[in-house]
C-alpha cells in the first residue's frame, strides 16, 4: 500500500506542478524558440519541464523517508545531492548555455558523488575499474537522454519504458530501495507525460533531460550492484534505445568528420519522419523498441 501511495503522491504533485511550472515558464519567457535547424517546433514552447519532475521526486523520496522504516533520508543524501547539482547544471545551460567542458566536468564530479556514496558494480571487485564504470554510467546516460530528446514525448516514454524495466529487476531482486526510486521516478516522469506528448505544450529542457538521464543511470547502477554478472548485462539492455540512438549518432558523426557534440537532424527518429511517419508515430515505434529490450531483460533475469 506504502508504495501505490509513493507512485501517486508523485504522479499527481507532476500532474499538478507542471501547468503551473508552463506558466512561470511564460511569465518569465523561459522558453525554446524556434529558427535553429535542429528544431522542428513552430512557436516558442516553455522548457522548464524537468522542474516539475525534479521537485515531483524529490518530494516523492522524502516522502518514502516518512513512510517507510527501511527508506532512511541519509541512505538517500547522496542519491539527493548528485541529482541536484545535474538539475541545476541543466537548468543553467537552459539559461546561459554552458560548454560541454563543464558540463561533462560537472557529470564526473556527480559520478564521484555516487562512488563516495558508495555505488559500484557488483560484479568487478577492482574498485578503479567499478568507479570508472560508474561515471561511464552517469555520462552515457545523461548525454544519451539529451540526445534522445528530439521530438514530443520521445525521451520521456522511453523513460517511463526503461523505469519499467529497472523496477521489474528490482522486484526480481527484492530491492526495497530500488523499487522504491523507480516507483516515485516514474510517477514524476508519468505525471508530466500528458503535458509533453505531441504536440507538447512544455518541453523538458536540458534540466529535464539531464535529471532523466542522471536517474536511469543511478537505477542501472543500483541494479548492477548484485554481485551476478547477469545484473549488469540487463541494466545495459534496458537502456537499449538510448544507448542504440547514442552509438549510431556518435559514429555518424565520427564518420562524417563532425564535432561529436554538434547537434544533427539525422537521427533514428529524424529518419523515420522523414519517411512519413508523424511524431506521434515515431514515439510509438521507438517505445515498442523500448518494450523489446525490456523483454529481453525480463527473460535474462528470470
Amino acid at each position: 500500500m506504502e508504495y501505490l501511495v509513493l507512485f501517486l503522491v508523485s504522479l499527481l504533485l507532476s500532474l499538478l506542478i507542471t501547468p503551473l511550472v508552463r506558466k512561470i515558464a511564460i511569465r518569465g519567457e523561459f522558453v525554446d524558440r524556434p529558427g535553429d535547424v535542429l528544431k522542428i517546433h513552430k512557436k516558442p514552447i516553455p522548457n522548464l519541464g524537468g522542474v516539475a519532475i525534479f521537485i515531483s521526486f524529490i518530494v516523492g523520496m522524502v516522502t518514502a523517508c516518512f513512510l517507510l522504516d527501511s527508506f532512511k533520508f541519509r541512505g538517500i543524501i547522496g542519491v539527493i545531492i548528485a541529482a541536484s547539482v545535474v538539475f541545476l547544471v541543466g537548468l543553467w545551460d537552459d539559461f546561459k548555455n554552458v560548454k560541454p567542458v563543464y558540463r561533462f566536468i560537472a557529470q564526473i564530479t556527480v559520478g564521484i558523488i555516487l562512488i563516495l556514496s558508495g555505488y559500484r558494480i557488483g560484479c568487478i571487485s577492482q574498485v578503479a575499474i567499478s568507479s570508472f564504470f560508474v561515471v561511464f554510467y552517469v555520462l552515457g546516460a545523461i548525454n544519451s537522454m539529451n540526445l534522445l530528446d528530439g521530438i514530443d514525448g520521445l525521451a520521456s516514454g522511453i523513460t517511463i519504458i526503461a523505469g519499467l524495466g529497472f523496477l521489474t529487476g528490482f522486484i526480481m531482486q527484492a530491492n526495497v530501495f530500488g523499487i522504491v526510486v523507480s516507483l516515485v521516478f516514474i510517477g514524476a516522469v508519468w505525471g508530466f507525460l500528458p503535458y509533453n506528448f505531441p504536440k507538447a505544450f512544455i518541453f523538458l529542457g536540458n534540466n529535464g533531460s539531464a535529471f532523466l538521464g542522471f536517474v536511469l543511470a543511478f537505477l542501472a547502477i543500483n541494479l548492477a550492484q548484485s554481485n551476478k554478472l547477469i545484473w549488469f548485462v540487463i541494466s545495459i539492455i534496458i537502456m537499449g534505445v538510448p544507448i542504440l540512438d547514442t552509438v549510431i549518432a556518435i559514429g555518424r558523426r565520427i564518420i562524417r568528420k563532425r564535432p561529436i557534440f554538434q547537434g544533427d537532424r539525422s537521427h533514428i527518429y529524424d529518419l523515420l519522419m522523414d519517411k512519413g511517419l508523424s511524431q506521434k508515430e515515431t514515439v510509438f515505434v521507438f517505445c515498442m523498441m523500448g518494450f523489446g529490450f525490456f523483454i529481453v531483460g525480463l527473460v535474462l533475469g528470470i
